[in-house]
């Protein structure tokens, strides 16, 4: 398995080059979100556990605006023009069997209040990471910076548990995001205040307790305090659910499935969480209707 491991990584890294060759061929900077980004902070970058790939792209020096998020989708769909767009990315074709996304937004939150102060942050902090540059396979890719990483894996793991459910390996990278931050310049503290205000540092106190007490992280490396009965709580749904809740019976939404009950599993989902998060359980309804017809408008753009 290990040998396994190691081969799929260096397979993965050769996609990777690939795919951004081909999409800097075509006047598009890319940015590696997660991924093989990540196993780079790992001690042995073969050893991750592999996944999808995940690109933030945009038209170069261009504002992640409507006007270039529009022309990314038609760019894509002019390849495939049955691919659909989500709010933030939009499935391109498989590289080597392997599952592609193009991101012209890095993520989301469901709140949208907190979603349009995301979005904020990743613009003022976009021309950081597509210059942010770190060798694969010898050729230089954008990676985002420790910094940034903090926040967006963070919002990216949140939207999991509100979702579906979260994997170890999530956690483990984020385990390494704030070893590597800490070997940097960072102001700990002005990140924490921005995870407040993004409505996330419940959810970070939840995971530091989760690092430092079960993954056996140096305390020195957490970003704000710890919060044991809601990381209790989180490695309770890890546990039982795994990676996107697959092993979830309780009311986690399953692929395929009828829309109705779908919507059940969602609100039963969100009486689950709301002892613990009950601002993002009450607007969850709201955020995902919004995105709806978000996702809807994106998917009506003509070529």
């Amino acid at each position: 398995d290990v040998v396994k491991t190691a081969q799929r990584n260096q397979q993965l890294n050769e996609d990777v080059t690939e795919e951004s060759a081909k999409l800097e061929a075509k006047g598009l900077q890319c940015c590696l979100l997660k991924g093989q980004g990540n196993a780079l902070m790992y001690p042995n970058p073969g050893t991750r556990t592999t996944g999808d790939i995940d690109v933030w792209v945009r038209f170069v020096n261009q504002a992640n605006d409507k006007a270039n998020i529009h022309r990314i989708i038609r760019f894509v769909k002019k390849i495939n023009p049955g691919l659909k767009a989500a709010y933030h990315h939009i499935d391109a074709p498989d590289i080597n069997g392997t599952p592609v996304e193009i991101h012209y937004r890095p993520g989301f939150l469901m709140s949208p209040i907190y979603n349009r102060r995301i979005q904020r942050f990743f613009a003022i902090n976009m021309d950081a990471q597509f210059n942010h540059k770190v060798k694969i396979n010898n050729t230089f890719i954008s990676v985002p910076t420790a910094s940034f990483n903090v926040v967006f894996q963070l919002s990216h793991i949140f939207n999991h548990l509100t979702h579906e459910g979260i994997g170890l390996r999530q956690l483990l990278d984020y385990h390494f995001v704030l070893s590597g931050l800490h070997r940097q310049d960072v102001d700990t503290y002005e990140l924490s205040k921005e995870l407040n205000r993004l409505g996330l540092l419940k959810f970070a106190k939840a995971l530091m307790w989760i690092l430092v007490n079960r993954f056996g992280m140096d305390e020195s490396n957490i970003i704000c305090g710890m919060d044991e009965r809601r990381g209790r709580f989180i490695l309770n749904e890890i546990l039982l659910g795994g990676n996107f809740g697959k092993y979830d019976n309780r009311s986690e939404v399953k692929y395929f499935d009828n829309p109705i009950i779908v919507q059940y599993r969602h609100l039963i989902r969100n009486l689950h969480l709301f002892r613990y998060f009950p601002h993002q359980s009450l607007i969850e309804p709201i955020g995902r209707g919004l995105l709806f017809f978000r996702k809807k408008s994106l998917n009506n753009i003509r070529l």
